[in-house]
């Protein structure tokens, strides 16, 4: 051992070379000294095992583990030639170490030792090297029959798809074993919230996924994290409904709920930077939610134009721009709550977004609001004449004196439109005060 501490190469052959029985392993003392350049280590190494007594896989070939967890991959590769290595002892462990810092030459070796199954434990090679995205290793893992790729109801490739290895994917696909649409279409349903394009294009091109499965839940996942390339390939699946669940992909990807996957950890933006998570988040909604719009099954009214109300209230401005400028939306719903709850809010941007859709002014008008009518009024944006001055020939149908006087003081206002039927429809109505 003070051979070994001295770094003395000669001393460790010249005591390698009496007949003297170890009483201790000297190969597990050998990385503990982190002066030692990578060439001492090795020439110290190859003397060691050069004595009979040594056995490398002793202590659960910690020699081995310990060298190759420290990148010697020098003693590694002696280690795993020594006569007396059996890496049966711990093979488990020895794969996986092998699988997160992949060395090609030694991943090689390892497989091709006589005393290593590659399929130990239920495959645990193929599923770790699916899990740290390591495709080399699986494309020599799957070129050997004993390997089960399938195994643990096809892990690996649930794995490498929610971790948008696209190498792997493919390489498991092309295997006869490997289900892609297991436990459900999982594969597909996690890869949509991470928001791995290309790994979902590559499933989608396989006819036994099923991009539907559980109520179209591949799609919600990626709406409800803002996955704009994958939302736009689903929206192109023929089957996809955006719809599902009472159109929650619409109500998620308009929301302003800030979601986080491991996907955004793998994309460099850190969990406890909120303005960073909250930027990232938002970055695709409008992109996310322009698409959603555009399919005719997506419905952005339902439960009386909610997604508009919670929009303006939280002052969402790209959403509520998208959601004004489609046909079905409206803003006035319950009583114009939609421009209220922005204005309480101070949602500048969105009371103005508001005060130029139509539908806000004409509902104020037919529900005799009066002081929500002088107070649009009072806005530039408002124009009372619009729709051929469809609110004061609607407030005098309606016998609304107060608002008709207000629409009159407006220098917009024009009474006579449409062949003088504001006065008309009042004398018919018996509206004497109008």
């Amino acid at each position: 051992m003070n051979a070994i501490k001295r770094k003395s190469v000669d001393s460790v052959r010249f005591l390698v070379s009496l007949p003297v029985e170890l009483k201790r392993n000297p190969l597990h003392h050998l990385h503990t000294d982190s002066t030692m350049s990578t060439s001492q280590v090795e020439d110290i190494a190859r003397e060691l095992l050069a004595h009979p007594h040594i056995d490398p896989s002793s202590d659960s070939n910690s020699a081995f583990r310990s060298a190759y967890s420290k990148k010697e991959f020098g003693v590694a590769k002696m280690i795993i030639v020594h006569p007396k290595f059996d890496p049966s002892f711990d093979g488990r462990s020895i794969l996986r170490l092998a699988v997160r810092i992949y060395r090609e030459d030694i991943f090689q070796m390892l497989i091709a030792h006589p005393k290593i199954d590659p399929s130990a434990c239920d495959d645990e090679a193929i599923r770790e090297a699916a899990k740290w995205k390591t495709s080399e290793a699986s494309r020599l893992l799957l070129a050997d029959p004993r390997v089960d790729p399938s195994a643990c109801d096809n892990e690996a490739i649930r794995e490498a798809a929610k971790r948008g290895d696209v190498k792997t994917v493919q390489l498991l696909l092309d295997h006869p074993r490997v289900d892609p649409s297991a436990r459900d279409n999982e594969a597909i349903r996690e890869t949509a919230s991470h928001g791995y394009a290309e790994v979902i294009r590559l499933l989608l091109a396989d006819p036994r996924v099923d991009p539907t499965a559980r109520a179209n839940e591949a799609i919600r996942n990626g709406s409800r994290h803002r996955r704009v390339q994958v939302v736009r390939l689903l929206l192109d699946h023929p089957t996809v409904d955006p719809s599902a669940n009472r159109n929650e992909a619409i109500r998620r990807a308009c929301s302003d709920e800030v979601s986080w996957t491991m996907g955004d950890q793998y994309a460099g933006i850190a969990m406890d930077d909120n303005e960073g998570l909250r930027a990232a988040s938002f970055s695709g909604r409008a992109e996310t939610v322009r698409l959603l719009l555009s399919h005719p099954s997506v419905d952005p009214t339902m439960d009386n134009n909610k997604i508009i109300r919670e929009a303006s209230s939280s002052g969402s401005t790209d959403v509520v721009r998208l959601l004004l400028a489609h046909p079905l939306v409206d803003p006035s719903a319950k009583n114009n709550e939609a421009f209220h709850s922005a204005l309480i809010r101070g949602h500048t941007a969105v009371v103005e977004l508001l005060l130029a859709h139509p539908l806000v002014f004409r509902a104020a008008v037919q529900r005799n609001r009066l002081k929500f009518v002088e107070q649009l009024l009072a806005h530039p944006l408002v124009d009372p004449s619009a729709g051929d001055n469809e609110a004061i020939r609607t407030a005098s149908g309606r016998g609304y004196s107060d608002v008709v006087q207000r629409l009159l003081a407006h220098p917009l206002t024009d009474p006579s439109a449409e062949n003088n039927e504001a006065i008309r429809t009042a004398s018919l109505n018996g509206h004497t005060a109008v």
